[in-house]
């Protein structure tokens, strides 16, 4: 509450909830240890059906591709299910430690994923950060678009 005072923020507690172990916010359930994926959007993939044509396969994917549906095409298709309903956990991040960025480009788009290394020594996922490109950086040099990303990405 006092950072809402010092940043001169007013709250409606009737809209407020306090006390809770975690609670559902734009997609993620955050608590106290984590933030991960809501169960309800991790069903809605596993229940989607199998495509049977290109409306619906745009439905899924959002693309507008031509394809034929084979059963390399099934497989692929039940693998991505399968990863998109494993929900992400994102760790706090520990300002005492190194951060690690991954940063990538494309003609279209860049992206980013921010990590630290736990006390196991394994790396947990602190942040995915992506955009789109504006019409003048798509005609950016190769080596110019992954600089732009690497700054972006720490800006």
């Amino acid at each position: 509450l006092e950072r809402l005072k010092k940043a001169n923020l007013k709250i409606k507690p009737q809209k407020c909830v306090f006390t809770k172990k975690e609670l559902k916010f734009l997609g993620y359930v955050v608590s106290a240890q984590s933030v991960s994926m809501d169960p309800d959007k991790v069903q809605v993939v596993q229940n989607f059906p199998t495509p049977r044509n290109l409306r619906q396969l745009r439905g899924f994917l959002g693309l507008n591709v031509a394809y034929r549906w084979t059963v390399k095409q099934q497989e692929a298709f039940d693998k991505l299910k399968k990863k998109l309903m494993v929900a992400p956990v994102l760790a706090y991040p520990d300002f005492t430690k190194p951060f690690i960025l991954f940063t990538d480009t494309s003609d279209l788009a860049l992206g980013a994923i921010l990590s630290q290394l736990d006390s196991n020594h394994k790396e947990q996922v602190v942040a995915y950060a992506s955009r789109s490109l504006t019409p003048a950086e798509k005609n950016y040099a190769v080596t110019e678009k992954e600089c732009l990303a690497v700054v972006w990405a720490i800006s």
